[in-house]
């Protein structure tokens, strides 16, 4: 049974950052765009849209093994609406966060939605 969940709003690099430094990753689903830590605690990646605005996520596992993450970096694209958060674990990249997305005209959205979820006390 998964305990209580909060979410980031047009999530950021910091953010993550601030969920998964000094933590390790066990898993990854691409398929379901989760992450789950050592703790049991479960970050999901929505997409979202909004009137003309758009922002969708794509995890990319690398090698998981015996990780303890130290950093986050986030990579800018030509634009501020794509843009690549690298996970570093060991100074190996160890799952990068691709973000893509339009923000129409600014009023909505700007990025994805970060799920939170820890497990049962």
């Amino acid at each position: 049974m998964s305990g209580p969940y909060y979410y980031y709003r047009d999530m950021t690099g910091r953010d993550l950052a601030g969920e998964l430094i000094g933590k390790r990753i066990v898993e990854i689903d691409a398929d379901e765009n989760t992450m789950t830590l050592h703790d049991g605690t479960v970050l999901t990646f929505h997409e979202v849209s909004e009137c003309c605005a758009w922002f969708d996520a794509e995890l990319k596992e690398k090698n998981l093994t015996d990780n303890a993450i130290t950093h986050v970096t986030t990579s800018g694209e030509d634009d501020d609406e794509s843009w690549t958060i690298h996970i570093l674990a060991a100074d190996k990249n160890i799952a990068d966060v691709l973000i893509r997305g339009d923000d129409g005209t600014g009023y909505y959205c700007q990025s994805i939605e970060l799920e939170i979820t820890r497990p049962d006390d």
